[in-house]
């Protein structure tokens, strides 16, 4: 991943070492004893996006509402399928101080299925 978010799961990995993954030793040596052969890959975690709701309004609009960091702007996604999915920006919200946003996507009668996902921007 290097470095880079991986959305789906709220996980970032970060290389340590010259791009090499190892267990992290707790700062103590590696397998063989030498200083220099100890690696870490250090997690980092964070709240993920979660879907507090999803509605279709009288005008046919998709309603969807989500829950992630206050104050972070995010991209809205969508594609008619998952299959090779070819996902493109269907808008983009920034989350209130309680992490709390919505998206109405008013292109959604357009398409017989739909589907999202959130990206950090």
């Amino acid at each position: 991943m290097d470095g880079r978010h991986a959305r789906d799961c709220g996980i970032r990995e970060t290389r340590c070492r010259e791009g090499n993954l190892a267990p992290d030793y707790g700062g103590k040596s590696g397998p063989t004893g030498d200083a220099t052969d100890s690696y870490g890959t250090i997690f980092v975690m964070w709240r993920a996006v979660s879907i507090l709701g999803v509605s279709v309004a009288s005008n046919g609009h998709a309603q969807l509402s989500f829950a992630g960091q206050g104050g972070k702007s995010y991209d809205i996604q969508a594609t008619d399928t998952l299959f090779g999915a070819q996902w493109s920006k269907a808008g983009a919200v920034v989350a209130g101080t309680d992490g709390r946003f919505q998206f109405e996507d008013a292109d959604a009668p357009e398409h017989p299925i739909r589907f999202y996902r959130t990206a950090e921007q």
